[in-house]
């Protein structure tokens, strides 16, 4: 097996519960926040390129937008779901780092969120090809996992930078995992260095500990607030995100 097969074969294994996984107040409210971040940058009738779509999550955030989405992923399982979800979009099994079939300079906006960017181990790759990919000025929105998360640290696991990831609400805990790079802000802004207007920022630094019996309302407005402290606290969020430009 290689780290592609094994990322492949444990999404294909989730995924009939990766949605009820997901169905917790935490992230629901986190699709919140990403909702209104890619409001913000995606504009009715572009184009959108969703590199690790899952079962379609991005789709559904952006429902009431009009676009050209694609999405692209590595499980053929997680794949089927999305497209049963959304039969009017086109999906395409692939591999983000190697995407011959979409042209130059041809897509508006590139997304890829919930850290699959971070299974993507041969990452310089995936980010030339999200640079060849993307028209000049457009947007790029991407999510990793963040080496110093909390719940890293809590759950004992080291500040290793490559490592197995289980995601964080597998309660059938499988004797499996995904091989994942863990990103600091640092380095996110060093590989990304080839893309204009870089800004990065974290998600849900102490939220899945102190609110998780809270409200969906409750927990917005939560990780809202964690978005104004400083960048050095942010860097023990969940989840880190990097929004740029072409």
């Amino acid at each position: 097996m290689n780290n592609l097969e094994d990322t492949e074969k444990y999404y294909d294994n989730l995924a009939n519960d990766y949605d009820y996984f997901y169905n917790d107040n935490i992230s629901l409210a986190e699709d919140e926040i990403i909702k209104d971040i890619i409001s913000r940058l995606v504009t009715p009738f572009s184009s959108v390129l969703d590199c690790g779509c899952g079962t379609g999550l991005a789709r559904y955030l952006m429902k009431d937008i009009p676009c050209q989405y694609t999405g692209i992923d590595i499980s053929k399982n997680m794949l089927e779901i999305a497209q049963n979800k959304y039969p009017e979009c086109h999906f395409i099994h692939g591999d983000c780092s190697k995407m011959p079939y979409i042209k130059d300079n041809s897509i508006d906006n590139i997304i890829s969120l919930n850290g699959v960017f971070s299974h993507i181990i041969n990452y310089n790759d995936a980010i030339h090809e999200m640079w060849r990919t993307l028209k000049p000025g457009g947007n790029l929105f991407i999510m990793v996992y963040s080496r110093f998360a909390i719940r890293r640290l809590l759950s004992g696991k080291s500040f290793s930078i490559k490592s197995g990831y289980d995601i964080r609400n597998n309660i059938k805990k499988r004797k499996s995992c995904a091989p994942a790079v863990f990103w600091s802000l640092k380095s996110l802004k060093k590989e990304f260095n080839c893309f204009n207007e870089i800004e990065v920022f974290g998600l849900n630094i102490f939220a899945s500990i102190l609110k998780r019996q809270s409200s969906i309302e409750d927990i917005i407005s939560f990780l809202r607030k964690e978005k104004h402290l400083p960048l050095f606290v942010q860097q023990f969020s969940h989840a880190l995100i990097l929004k740029a430009k072409k």
